[in-house]
């Protein structure tokens, strides 16, 4: 009798640790899946998505990416392929330099692009492509490493349809970009004139989401129809008859360092 009730206490006992463990067990689970939970859904407070509030938060220096655009792959167009560059080889194909500093360099990823540096007291300029081109479609990524928000003058720009001298006496269209407030327009100038808006709607407008990061650029002219998408997205559209062929620029109006890769062009003329 004495041993069937040390038994039983031992099997209670038994029963009691086996419960505690699975108890502790059980604790311990729900403790690491809280915790977990909570590692996820916190929010990374040291990434920003907006970019700085004044040009006083970033003279002259490193521009920060801060982009938050969706962007969306454009379909090839239909026009036939005519200029190509990804600059892979180390070399610049079919460019003309002017002014300012142009280089291939590695952007630290181990990807060759095209270095644009516009001097202090200038701009750069530089032809590519084909040399007369109607109507067609330039596509392109850009990247702003370095401006001087405190100069006067300080924009991207890529020129089309440029007739006669481009550096001095330009007729052209050209689109500008700002990096300090990240608008870009769309204008039209005559034999080194005043920029004029283009005759039909074209507008201005800020991209929102893009300093300091990579920007993909394509620009559509046919006929007097001009179209801007960012980042595949519509961005602007225009009308405008003064000019109906001519090269291909890029350049920049006062000190800054842009990369430039993957250029295409396309040739849209029947």
């Amino acid at each position: 009798m004495l041993l069937k009730k040390l038994n039983m206490k031992n099997y209670i006992a038994s029963i009691f640790k086996t419960l505690i463990w699975l108890t502790i067990f059980v604790i311990a689970v729900l403790v690491i899946f809280i915790t977990v939970r909570l590692v996820v859904s916190k929010p990374n407070s040291s990434i920003s998505t907006e970019r700085p509030t004044s040009a006083a938060d970033n003279h002259a220096g490193n521009i920060n990416s801060t982009s938050n655009v969706t962007s969306i792959v454009l379909p090839t167009p239909a026009g036939r392929l005519l200029f190509s560059d990804n600059f892979d080889d180390g070399f610049a194909h079919n460019f003309d330099f002017y002014t300012g500093g142009w280089k291939v360099v590695d952007d630290g990823t181990g990807n060759k692009v095209l270095q644009m540096d516009s001097p202090q007291t200038c701009c750069a300029d530089a032809r590519f492509g084909p040399t007369n081109l109607p109507d067609g479609i330039v596509e392109f990524r850009f990247k702003v490493i370095n401006t001087d928000y405190h100069a006067q003058v300080h924009v991207m720009e890529f020129s089309y349809r440029v007739s006669n001298d481009i550096s001095n006496n330009a007729t052209q269209y050209q689109l500008h970009y700002d990096p300090e407030t990240s608008i870009i327009n769309t204008i039209y100038q005559q034999n080194g004139g005043d920029w004029q808006p283009l005759e039909g709607n074209s507008g201005e407008g800020p991209i929102q989401g893009t300093t300091g990061g990579w920007i993909t650029l394509r620009v559509k002219f046919q006929g007097e129809n001009i179209s801007v998408f960012i980042n595949g997205n519509p961005f602007m559209t225009g009308l405008d008859t003064r000019i109906n062929n001519g090269t291909l620029t890029l350049g920049a109006n006062g000190p800054m360092i842009v990369q430039f890769d993957d250029l295409k062009v396309w040739d849209l003329s029947k």
